[in-house]
């Protein structure tokens, strides 16, 4: 597989392995580990799935209007 090609279709929510549109992905349950938050993909098109991998980076407190209050965890 061409990493290129790949990171290029899943930055367009497409299907890394055929270019399927997202119409044609079905997305699973969202799964937990306390670190990352995972979610398994499956591909009308081409039969194939793949594991999309989300990480925790920061807080937004968002309980005052019009103040916008980070903390980032990826320092």
């Amino acid at each position: 597989m061409d990493k290129a090609l790949a990171k290029e279709r899943l930055r367009g929510q497409k299907c890394p392995y055929c270019g399927a549109a997202r119409k044609d992905l079905a997305y699973g349950d969202v799964e937990n580990d306390g670190k990352e938050v995972f979610q398994v993909v499956d591909c009308f098109v081409c039969e194939k799935h793949f594991t999309e991998v989300y990480s925790f980076c920061r807080v937004i407190l968002t309980d005052h209007p019009g103040e916008d209050f980070r903390i980032d965890f990826s320092d």
